[in-house]
């Protein structure tokens, strides 16, 4: 399962944040986090095999219009729910 997000623009980014506070155990198990200018040429910035929280992710700089975050994790009884994505 993955989700991707355009920024509509190139834009420098080096943190990101998945809002789930509203659904707290509802959170990707194991994340990859990859980033792109042309939706073709994806840089993985982020992984974590077991996660255990909300997705809050700081990385080297990077230019991004496009964002991608593939759970790779799973759990028997919660979602994954994304109420607001945010960059810095």
């Amino acid at each position: 399962q993955w989700f991707d997000r355009d920024f509509n623009r190139v834009r420098n980014v080096k943190r990101l944040v998945l809002d789930n506070q509203k659904s707290p155990f509802d959170y990707p198990r194991g994340y990859i986090v990859r980033v792109s200018e042309d939706q073709r040429n994806w840089t993985e910035v982020a992984r974590e095999a077991n996660n255990r929280g909300p997705v809050d992710v700081t990385f080297t700089p990077q230019r991004v219009r496009f964002i991608r975050i593939e759970q790779t994790g799973s759990a028997d009884r919660w979602w994954w729910s994304i109420h607001r994505i945010g960059i810095e």
